[in-house]
């Protein structure tokens, strides 16, 4: 088994659309996300974005059903996506507010 928890954007600044690195996905079968703010005011959308290159992911794709719009710097989920990528990152793109936010990531799969 494969399990992965890590913090892809931690007190990133909520401003614009911020990219966390790609994360190698390799042996990982599905994956949440949880992003939370430190602005009561935050908007946007946070998505997660695949890629299937095999080095340095260039072109990124929206991954279907893996998006969430947060309104009032609410805590958001977003469930369970299926994996078949090699690469993932997350997407916040601001649509209003301040402050910070974190985004977590956590997957898990059969190994290999």
């Amino acid at each position: 088994m494969r399990f992965l928890h890590d913090t892809v954007l931690n007190d990133a600044s909520n401003s614009g659309t911020v990219n966390s690195a790609a994360v190698d996905t390799s042996y990982l079968e599905e994956m949440s996300a949880v992003v939370t703010f430190s602005d009561v005011a935050a908007a946007g959308t946070l998505k997660l974005q695949a890629s299937n290159e095999q080095k340095s992911p260039v072109v990124w794709v929206d991954i279907p059903a893996a998006t969430v719009t947060v309104a009032a710097g609410a805590t958001s989920l977003l469930p369970r996506s299926l994996l078949c990528f090699m690469w993932v990152r997350a997407v916040w793109t601001s649509t209003g507010g301040a402050g910070t936010f974190t985004v977590n990531l956590k997957a898990s799969g059969g190994g290999g």
